[in-house]
């Protein structure tokens, strides 16, 4: 019988089965933690690339979803131990970046000619790419590749960005083998005994059954 897909696949989109009994909200939490504990450091090193101190970024969410597809070319990495993470600017913020960084006396959003995302700019996304993905895992664990992201139920962290006058986002999309693969390296484990211990719940549950005769 041929599967044929529905709206209900868009709205719920699957979880790896390999996920299940893991502690995923924990590495959501820790990546949080992360990220947190990192933003002063990648916010200096990027006002030291563009030249400028009129730098900020903030954090929208961490949520559990489908990976995003955006306008225009993501950079993803894979990681050695398995699992990727797929990283985009907002096209906006990539431009305001780069004119930045070459300190040019013209900025390109005013024309609109001038707004098509250049090889410079998708280098310059590379760049930050990388930055992002060493505070998750060492530099050197990070290689690029064509894969696209599973389907599969990852973690998109969104980020706001301001440069100047420019606002724009940043998009990590982590997919679930990543995950996995977080989860080992940090050493969680999952549940233990959950069978055991959901057959005792389910034993000591009092259930009401009510009859019908015909």
């Amino acid at each position: 019988m041929e599967y044929i897909k529905s709206d209900f696949d868009n709205k719920y989109p699957i979880l790896n089965v390999e996920l299940l009994g893991k502690p995923i909200h924990t590495i959501k939490d820790e990546l949080a933690n992360i990220l947190n504990r990192s933003l002063t450091e990648l916010i200096d090193q990027i006002q030291k690339w563009i030249k400028s101190t009129e730098f900020t970024i903030s954090i929208v969410s961490i949520d559990f979803q489908s990976p995003q597809q955006g306008q225009h070319s993501a950079l993803t990495l894979k990681h050695d131990d398995g699992g990727m993470i797929n990283f985009r600017c907002s096209a906006p913020l990539l431009i305001s970046l780069l004119d930045r960084f070459y300190n040019s006396p013209v900025s390109r959003l005013n024309s609109v000619k001038s707004q098509v995302l250049t090889a410079s700019d998708f280098r310059l996304q590379q760049r930050l790419g990388h930055l992002f993905a060493s505070v998750i895992a060492p530099e050197d664990m990070w290689n690029e590749c064509d894969s696209s992201l599973s389907g599969d139920i990852g973690l998109v962290i969104q980020l706001d960005v301001s440069c100047e006058d420019t606002l724009g986002t940043i998009t990590i999309c982590i997919d679930s083998s990543l995950i996995q693969t977080l989860t080992t390296v940090t050493g969680l484990q999952p549940i233990a005994n959950i069978n055991e211990q959901f057959t005792k719940q389910l034993n000591s549950t009092k259930v009401v059954l009510n009859t019908i005769f015909v």
